[in-house]
């Protein structure tokens, strides 16, 4: 059965892995097993390690045909190794020759001791060495001086871990003796936690102070490294922290003292958990801050418990609550925004700023805020107007939803500003006005919306009004060739205008002289009317004359007729017919001469048969 059993964890360093196994197998101690885990890698890595395994006996190997994860995959290795010692390895780091042998003579000589560290160096994804940059997290991260427990804890508590995972060596009973398998759920701070559990335990931890290993630290290569310093790490930092801090409330006091000797204090009825909640609701990290509630919330439900905090400290309910709406555990408040709003009065002799009311305001996510203002009267003065400025900031643009002066609606508007949308901006910050006329006490409710810009904002705004001076330059030039266009056609159409003037006035002559000719017309019609009218009566008068004439005729006629048919009756001679026609014929030519009546063609008709007569 071999002294030490290393782990070496795998996955998708195809690129790396087989050098890692090389370091392995160099070293200058060689009692040894090597167990090889790949955790379901996706590239060749596990066709190099199958090479290497069938050309070394030592290599056990574990190939996972899924990826299980980095802590389940390491755990299951660990279950299966024999040896007394347990030195772990990764697939895309490298170890010093003599590494084994230094670490295990000296733990073989200090019993005291459940675990070796060594310093490490660093090379890049190309092998090169590469010394991290001062202000960088891992520069001279692993160069620790070594502590007791006490001190460790208070490393890892304040500062987090600094021991090189993959330069331990450590005794393999440590695993069941501390729980060092109860890891689910932890990705990013395994080793941490391991060492936390070693420490709260009361196990001794030693580095050795020389470089034993090289870590490999990706600069260029964008690959899945939890070594590498990506926002997604340090995100699931503060997840994973709840898991180690769990381990420094079991600790004992008398090791907690040691190290939180400042709150000791807080310590009662042989428990650390109030005095853990007062250390983490000081710390900058915002896990700790949350458990540190979470700790003193859980305490508050234990009854007998609280009523000893109470009596011991003189905090309660009240104190967590408060506590609880302070201690910003999600960093909240970098992305909460306030607002310095002012109010400011005009008491007749103009703005009074010296004395104007101001308050930091929490402005919504969306921008959208309430303030209440409440103003004092001043003695034998009357508020005749006021303005509102909801941040002294000039950088924001704003709208009000609603003002309301003790209870009663009332319109304010904006003072020299842009209208932007709905928003309005001034340049020295938008001012909202308005009436009022009050003595005494007076509240002032405000509702609204604020949009602050950001520097991109105020640039694009800028550059915007810039783009939209261009613009208006621009259609004024384009207006102006306009104007100019439209000034000569003015011209033309006031030469069309003045010809058409003196058409205007020729064709007003001309319409004059047709409407005093119409008016001659109408009146020779006026005339030829009165004489139609007098020829219509004569016309009538003849009518009626003829019709008498024609009746004195026909009695005539009638009288020949019957003078004829007295003739014939009496048989009177010849020449006595020849006497009474000419007779009648004289009489007859008589009546018809003795009138202007003029002889119609009937009457010559008649007048021409009696001739014939």
């Amino acid at each position: 059965m071999p002294r030490v059993s290393v782990v070496l964890t795998s996955y998708n360093h195809e690129k790396y892995v087989g050098a890692a196994i090389e370091s392995v197998l160099r070293q200058t101690y060689d009692d040894f097993e090597l167990i090889i885990v790949d955790d379901g890698s996706t590239d060749k890595s596990q066709d190099i390690i199958r090479e290497y395994a069938a050309k070394d006996g030592r290599i056990k190997t574990i190939l996972h045909e899924e990826n299980l994860g980095a802590v389940t995959s390491f755990h299951g290795a660990v279950k299966t190794a024999t040896g007394e010692y347990l030195a772990v390895a990764h697939s895309d780091d490298l170890w010093k020759d003599e590494r084994i042998q230094k670490q295990i003579a000296f733990m073989d000589e200090h019993r005291e001791y459940a675990a070796c560290f060594s310093y490490a160096s660093f090379v890049d994804e190309n092998g090169d060495d590469y010394e991290p940059e001062e202000g960088n997290f891992y520069h001279d991260i692993f160069k620790q001086e070594n502590r007791s427990c006490g001190k460790w804890l208070q490393r890892f508590f304040f500062d987090g871990n600094c021991l090189c995972h993959p330069s331990l060596l450590i005794r393999r009973e440590m695993y069941e003796k501390h729980g060092l398998f109860d890891f689910a759920g932890v990705f990013q701070l395994p080793d941490a936690l391991m060492w936390t559990k070693l420490a709260a335990g009361g196990e001794n931890i030693y580095v050795y102070p020389e470089v034993l290993v090289k870590f490999r630290l990706r600069r260029n290569e964008t690959e899945n490294n939890t070594s590498g310093e990506r926002p997604d790490k340090f995100i699931r930092l503060n997840f994973e922290y709840i898991n180690i801090l769990r381990e420094f409330a079991k600790l004992p006091p008398t090791l907690f003292a040691e190290v939180f000797p400042d709150y000791t204090r807080f310590i009662f009825d042989g428990k650390v958990d109030f005095a853990l909640a007062k250390v983490c609701l000081t710390s900058e990290k915002p896990a700790y801050r949350l458990f540190g509630l979470i700790l003193w919330q859980k305490l508050l439900q234990d009854s007998e418990r609280a009523r000893r905090l109470k009596e011991l400290f003189g905090f309660d309910e009240h104190d967590f609550i408060r506590a609880s709406g302070e201690t910003d555990c999600f960093s909240l408040k970098k992305d909460m925004r306030f607002a310095d709003m002012k109010l400011v009065f005009d008491y007749g002799d103009g703005f009074d700023e010296e004395h104007a009311l101001c308050q930091k305001e929490y402005v919504r996510f969306n921008g959208s805020f309430a303030v209440k203002f409440v103003a004092e009267p001043k003695e034998g003065k009357t508020i005749r107007r006021f303005y509102f400025q909801p941040d002294a900031d000039t950088l924001f643009a704003a709208y009000l939803t609603d003002c309301a002066i003790n209870g009663k609606t009332t319109e304010l508007a904006p003072k020299e500003a842009v209208l932007l949308g709905k928003f309005y901006f001034a340049d020295n910050g938008v001012k909202f006005c308005g009436e009022l006329s009050t003595e005494g006490t007076t509240e002032i409710f405000l509702t609204g919306v604020i949009w602050h810009f950001t520097p991109t904002d105020a640039l694009n705004m800028v550059l915007e009004r810039g783009q939209r001076l261009k613009t208006v330059t621009e259609e004024n030039e384009e207006a102006k060739k306009l104007i100019a266009w439209h000034e000569g056609e003015r011209e033309n159409h006031i030469k069309l205008l003045a010809w058409h003037e003196g058409e205007r006035e020729n064709h007003i002559k001309l319409l004059e002289e047709r409407l005093n000719l119409i008016n001659d017309q109408q009146q020779l019609i006026k005339n030829h009317e009165r004489d139609l009218a007098e020829m219509v009566k004569i016309i009538d008068w003849h009518e009626s004359e003829k019709k008498e004439y024609m009746r004195l005729l026909d009695e005539r006629m009638q009288l020949i007729e019957d003078q004829r048919a007295l003739i014939e009756k009496m048989q009177i001679s010849a020449k006595e017919k020849d006497k009474v026609i000419a007779d009648t014929q004289g009489q007859l030519r008589a009546v018809l001469n003795s009138s202007s009546w003029k002889i119609t063609a009937p009457l010559r008709n008649v007048a021409g048969r009696l001739r014939r007569k």
